[in-house]
């Protein structure tokens, strides 16, 4: 008697690696500002390339990485806060970096991004 072949769900491990991707091309390029000019020139092209070849597969696929930064932020946006216990007035804060993008497919939320936030009055760094 055969066995069935185990299920995949190919729009998580889409999801996964898309996620794992996308930090890497974000180390990538922080570590291009290190490099001289003529490396880093020829490295910023693998970049963008990357990118688009990551941004072109998920648009194949159905789906889009959404990061929101600089952009107000509100309990409606698809974001986990990392820092929201520091931000005494929610209403004034904006989103000041991601840390993972939102990905969504087909209307619906598939992974929901993670946020620092600033702004809102007293933020505190101990």
């Amino acid at each position: 008697m055969e066995s069935e072949p185990p299920s995949i769900d190919v729009a998580g491990a889409l999801t996964q690696i898309s996620l794992e991707m996308w930090k890497l091309l974000r180390a990538f390029e922080r570590a291009l500002a290190d490099l001289p000019d003529d490396k880093a020139s020829k490295r910023a092209a693998q970049y963008r390339y990357s990118k688009g070849r990551l941004e072109a597969v998920l648009d194949g696929a159905g789906m889009r990485l959404l990061t929101f930064e600089g952009q107000n932020f509100s309990a409606h946006l698809p974001v986990s806060p990392m820092n929201a216990d520091e931000i005494d007035n929610p209403d004034e804060a904006f989103v000041e970096s991601t840390i993972e993008p939102t990905i969504v497919g087909q209307d619906l939320v598939l992974h929901t991004g993670k946020v620092m936030l600033s702004g809102g009055a007293n933020v505190s760094r101990d």
